[in-house]
């Protein structure tokens, strides 16, 4: 069986720390099942020059799974009524 399991609450090699619980999950599935991760990251123009605008690598491999990291156009307080869409 293969699995997607997408969330944007995964760790990277950026925040190895963030969403354990998934991790443990998604590693227990694993040993079942092949499991590939897709876990968008939020990225806006001009977002290096702020002090967090360090984003992860577009694919890496973590507890030997494929991990995706597309980034997801996201405009912090600009047309905030309208993110949904």
């Amino acid at each position: 069986m293969k699995i997607l399991f997408i969330s944007s609450l995964y760790p990277n090699s950026i925040r190895p720390d963030q969403a354990p619980y998934n991790r443990q999950l998604i590693c227990a599935i694993s040993e079942e099942a092949e499991v590939r991760v897709m876990a968008p990251v939020s990225w806006f123009p001009g977002q290096r020059m702020l002090r967090r605008g360090e984003l992860p690598p577009r694919s890496e491999t973590l507890d030997g799974m494929g991990v995706t990291h597309p980034r997801v156009f996201y405009t912090p307080g600009v047309l905030i009524h309208w993110h949904w869409w």
